[in-house]
């Protein structure tokens, strides 16, 4: 149960990390309910803002980040997104997260989604109280699988082989 809200809120291992799902209230004017996914992230200085705009945006966020625009064919929903480097924000906002961020935006049961990314913690909230086992684990493997896409997109220095004919090794 989480100490602030009565709410309730579990920690569970997340291939060689700890991620920890909790279910917050905000007032009525914010969405309300919603359940948010917390994992470590491993660059500390990348920051990331995006939230959906139907939630009663609460102006552009601080910290010198600058705007990145979303085409709007590639995401279903008004999203808006702030970064402090737009060419790593670019390649974590892939088609495919961006199609998993939509998956998201679909479960929300109040329009809420907002994610953050900042001093090295992964933050990932999407409105609902979602009270069945079944829907509780949908939604955290699509969180989870927006987390992978993210850090996939992150990933550099893969070099692939040219197609060569296969060498017998005696």
């Amino acid at each position: 149960s989480n100490r602030f809200s009565g709410c309730p809120q579990a920690s569970f291992r997340y291939r060689d990390l700890t991620a920890s799902i909790t279910t917050h209230f905000r007032f009525p004017r914010h969405g309300g309910r919603h359940t948010r996914l917390v994992i470590d992230w491993a660059d500390r200085r990348f920051q990331l803002v995006l939230r959906l705009n139907s939630v009663g945006s609460r102006g552009i966020p601080g910290g010198g980040l600058q705007r990145f625009e979303i085409d709007p064919a590639a995401l279903a929903g008004n999203f808006e997104a702030w970064s402090n480097d737009l060419e790593l924000c670019g390649q974590i906002l892939s088609p495919a997260s961006l199609w998993q961020l939509g998956q998201l935006a679909e479960m929300s049961r109040n329009g809420f989604v907002y994610w953050r990314i900042r001093r090295g913690k992964f933050l990932l909230s999407v409105g609902g109280h979602f009270r069945k086992k079944q829907q509780l684990n949908e939604l955290v493997a699509k969180m989870l699988d927006l987390y992978s896409q993210a850090q996939l997109s992150q990933a550099q220095g893969l070099d692939f082989v040219d197609d060569q004919l296969p060498s017998v090794i005696d």
